[in-house]
């Protein structure tokens, strides 16, 4: 049947706008997804806008820090810098954020270096309006700090270093390796004159410690039957006293339970040499007991100005006070339980072990005079477990110092973790505070 129009059809047709609200409701709505899909895209972008200033800080303090020992190869310090910069600013694989312009500025009437990065980062919902990408820059500047850096590390070469971590498929000694000597190829570039800007000293200890050719400086003793020393008493017990005054006693020959283990790896005074260093932690013994507080004694001595005429000039420690930064690094893997109190020994033959309490309660003695003295405590404990393990954590704690509101202890589970307290630890001492 044909329809019929009727008389006012052509006055309601021109009256209908029911097609026209439709229309305008489809460009509003594509108007409101354009905009959330444009908060997204801005998230996204602010999101990697973050990880780059991360990345760019760490560029600006390695640059720094580079400039600090004395680089003034300006390509060079822009290799470095970049090259941090690559290996802190990780996005995803699948993403095409590119850096389309990495620059490094130094400063030297200012004191400071800045570096700036721009990027682009791809969006999703813009492209459909045609903005493929967004522009994101950003600039981190840090101070240039003149200041000095002696660290001294008290390595653990007990018998137990010798053992597997859970997990481990090598020795825990060659976790130490390879975390050690991180710190140090961080500290201490290659390639760079650091012109005793940074020096590091190394105590390695078990039973007792062994001083090599300071021996007979150290005890006093002209003709020694031994090569290694133990602790002093007394007040001098944490003091970092010159041996002239306060002589350190000799190990003892035998212990009640059998003879004295004298470890064959000798101590390492401050040094800006890194292959000196390299090489003074390769092929590390392992064996005896843990004196703990002994090695905690040795790296108080490394860093003491009161032991500075022991030493050749280029490693004599600076004056406490001074423009230099002292830093004990003091890793174990056990229980401190070897102590001898030698005063009390005939002839220093015979001593005692297994006196965790006392070895503990003289460690924490030696780390409050080093931090008195402004000497900053880091501690790593490694592979610490059960009942010992947690009273070694008790100790390590008391002796770590507060850095930037946290107690500097690290706990080690296996060799990755021992890796990553090194390069933090290494991080810390690099780090310098950022100026914006």
């Amino acid at each position: 049947m044909a329809r019929r129009l009727t008389p006012n059809a052509p006055a309601q047709f021109a009256q209908d706008t029911r097609g026209s609200v439709a229309m305008l409701f489809s460009f509003s709505l594509l108007a409101i997804l354009l905009a959330v899909g444009a908060a997204v895209d801005y998230g996204h972008a602010t999101k990697i806008r973050g990880q780059m200033l991360g990345a760019l800080d760490s560029a600006a303090l390695i640059a720094a820090k580079q400039i600090s020992m004395g680089e003034t190869d300006t390509a060079r310090i822009n290799a470095l810098a970049r090259a941090q910069y690559d290996a802190n600013f990780r996005v995803s694989k699948d993403s095409e954020v590119e850096t389309t312009s990495f620059v490094v500025v130094p400063d030297f009437d200012e004191s400071t270096v800045s570096v700036t990065s721009e990027i682009e980062v791809p969006t999703f919902f813009m492209a459909l309006a045609g903005l493929n990408d967004l522009p994101v820059s950003s600039t981190a500047t840090a101070a240039i700090d003149g200041t000095r850096v002696e660290v001294a590390m008290m390595i653990d070469l007990t018998g137990s270093m010798g053992d597997w971590a859970s997990g481990s498929s090598q020795p825990k000694v060659k976790d130490l390796e390879k975390a050690s000597k991180s710190l140090v190829e961080t500290l201490l570039p290659a390639g760079t004159d650091v012109n005793g800007k940074v020096r590091i000293a190394i105590a390695p200890f078990s039973e007792g410690v062994n001083p090599g050719s300071y021996l007979t400086a150290v005890s006093g003793v002209a003709k020694p039957d031994t090569k290694c020393v133990v602790e002093r008493t007394g007040t001098a017990a944490a003091s970092d006293a010159a041996p002239a005054d306060a002589p350190v006693p000799l190990a003892p020959v035998k212990k009640m339970d059998g003879s004295f283990y004298c470890l064959s790896r000798t101590i390492q005074p401050l040094t800006d040499d890194r292959t000196t260093l390299i090489s003074a932690l390769t092929s590390l013994p392992t064996g005896g007991y843990t004196a703990g507080h002994i090695g905690s004694a040795w790296a108080q001595y490394l860093l003491s100005p009161k032991w500075a005429s022991l030493f050749p000039a280029d490693n004599r420690p600076s004056a406490y006070g001074s423009d230099v930064q002292k830093i004990a690094i003091l890793m174990t893997d056990g229980l401190y339980n070897t102590y001898y109190d030698i005063s009390t020994t005939k002839n220093y033959k015979t001593a005692v072990h297994n006196q965790a309490s006392a070895s503990a309660s003289a460690a924490t003695a030696i780390c409050s005079a080093m931090k008195a003295n402004g000497v900053v405590v880091y501690t790593i404990g490694f592979d610490l477990t059960g009942a010992s393990g947690e009273s070694a954590k008790k100790t390590l704690k008391a002796c770590a110092s507060t850095v930037d509101g946290e107690l500097a202890f690290f706990d080690a589970a296996n060799g990755a973790e021992l890796l990553a307290a090194y390069g933090e630890i290494a991080n810390q001492i690099l780090n310098l505070r950022l100026s914006s």
